[in-house]
């Protein structure tokens, strides 16, 4: 219960919130005055962040944040979580394991905004850098290349841990375990 409680409240709260918080801080690192964070939950205006006086590089890089401050909070989360998760409880390590792949995966939101013909994110910035075709391709995958090598190493983390545990489930005298010693 206390897993799937965590995980609505990551899904509701800390996704929107860590992209909406991507948008905010790009614009206080380019002086850009916020005047609006709207961000509520179960509301039904969508979450935005309304600035002032921006130049056009400020709003390439404004919009840009929503998809890069949180695929790098997600590939961090996920790099502590494989340095660190075997020492807290399996509650947690799922919880955080959520929250890292919650946010690493905005990173394949560009990806989706690409195929899909939609307006995407990064889209005025590979307008403000006049990106060719190959360019803004791979401007909007690079973030999804990222995730998908960060799930390589959690997946590769989790398939040894497997194989320790049974290792360690095994008896010694067993011939299992006797074999595997030639």
């Amino acid at each position: 219960m206390f897993t799937a409680v965590g995980a609505l409240a990551i899904i509701m709260i800390a996704l929107p919130a860590g992209h909406e918080l991507g948008h905010y801080l790009t614009a206080q690192g380019f002086h850009v005055p916020v005047e609006d964070t709207t961000w509520t939950l179960l509301g039904r205006t969508p979450p935005s962040v309304q600035y002032r006086d921006a130049s056009v590089s400020a709003q390439a890089w404004i919009a840009a944040g929503g998809v890069f401050l949180p695929t790098t909070l997600g590939v961090l989360v996920l790099l502590l979580w494989l340095r660190l998760s075997a020492k807290v409880p399996r509650a947690i390590r799922l919880l955080w394991l959520m929250l890292g792949f919650g946010y690493a995966l905005n990173g394949a939101g560009p990806t989706l905004d690409l195929a899909t013909g939609r307006f995407s994110h990064l889209q005025r910035l590979a307008e403000l850098y006049h990106l060719g075709r190959v360019e803004v391709a791979g401007l909007h995958l690079a973030p999804l290349v990222v995730v998908l090598c960060i799930t390589g190493l959690v997946g590769f983390h989790q398939f040894r841990e497997r194989l320790r545990d049974q290792k360690r489930a095994e008896p010694i005298g067993s011939a299992n375990a006797a074999s595997s010693r030639r």
